[in-house]
């Protein structure tokens, strides 16, 4: 796939691309809950949802960022969950430097939805 250009108005004026963080979830035991068996033989079905699984990209108006190098999959439950260390540590160390790279000259406004793992307040905020 050809690289995107962007077309520059004004030398003092950048780009501002928006990039935005999606997030989806899995579990083992998401299957069909209606099976077609012998009369006689009862399904053993596990209990429970079963292991998590989160996947967490980033995605620009043009494509993944970075083709998928800025995804993240993380096996959830338990006491392993996405949190504000997690996710500042993906946009520091993977969104930021191959955004640079794909966009030159741009600016990255990053949208995050309001969950409640994207928080984080100053150690000293009331």
């Amino acid at each position: 796939m050809p690289q995107p250009t962007i077309e520059v108005l004004n030398e003092e004026v950048q780009a501002v691309i928006v990039v935005t963080h999606d997030e989806c979830t899995f579990n083992a035991n998401d299957g069909r809950r209606f099976i077609w068996t012998h009369e006689e033989h009862n399904p053993i079905r596990k209990q429970g949802i079963g292991q998590g699984l989160l996947v967490l990209e980033l995605l620009t108006p043009v494509r993944q960022l970075g083709r998928g190098s800025t995804c993240e999959i993380l096996k959830c439950g338990g006491d392993v969950w996405w949190d504000w260390t997690k996710l500042l540590y993906q946009i520091k160390t993977k969104a930021i430097p191959v955004f640079e790279a794909e966009f030159p000259g741009c600016q990255a406004l990053f949208m995050l939805d309001n969950a409640t793992s994207h928080c984080r307040y100053a150690n000293d905020a009331l």
